[in-house]
């Protein structure tokens, strides 16, 4: 009589690589490693387990992808494998540190255009501004004027 000694099943073994501090790019390169006892099938999966904003992979469901960042800050990410059985996972730290671009314009939005039939003479105009608060210490103001049109009459 013969006797199969089925071995026993180990989780996966999974490193998901050196922690990155990136500057000036919004992409870096994902490298993980499994080791594996191959009973099972075999599968990983790249996730963000917190950040603040999201994060897209390329292939996250290989050992190596690449990660696309649309926010400065630190990122913890997770390589997890999965035998059909037993799974593991490790966490590596990106942190993105992307230089502030300096004094932007402000954004400017006059509204929807309106009509108004005569013999009217009330309308009202409703627009916003935006700003990003550079230079230090100042403010934003704004004002309306008549580009074209009718002369304005009292």
């Amino acid at each position: 009589m013969l006797i199969r000694v089925q071995p026993a099943n180990h989780a996966p073994v999974v490193d998901a690589g050196q922690n990155q501090t990136i500057t000036n790019a919004a992409t870096t390169q994902l490298s993980g490693s499994v080791q594996d006892d191959g009973i099972g099938a075999l599968i990983f999966s790249w996730s963000m387990v917190s950040g603040p904003a999201a994060v897209a992979f390329s292939a996250p469901n290989q050992l190596a992808t690449s990660a696309t960042f649309t926010k400065s800050g630190s990122y913890l990410l997770r390589l997890t494998a999965n035998d059909t059985f037993l799974s593991d996972a490790a966490d590596v730290t990106i942190t993105i540190t992307v230089p502030n671009p300096g004094n932007q314009p402000p954004v400017v939005n006059a509204g929807a255009d309106q009509t108004v039939i005569a013999p009217s003479a009330t309308l009202s105009l409703t627009g916003t501004a935006t700003d990003d608060g550079l230079p230090a210490g100042s403010s934003l103001t704004y004002q309306w004027s008549q580009l074209s049109g009718p002369a304005a009459t009292d």
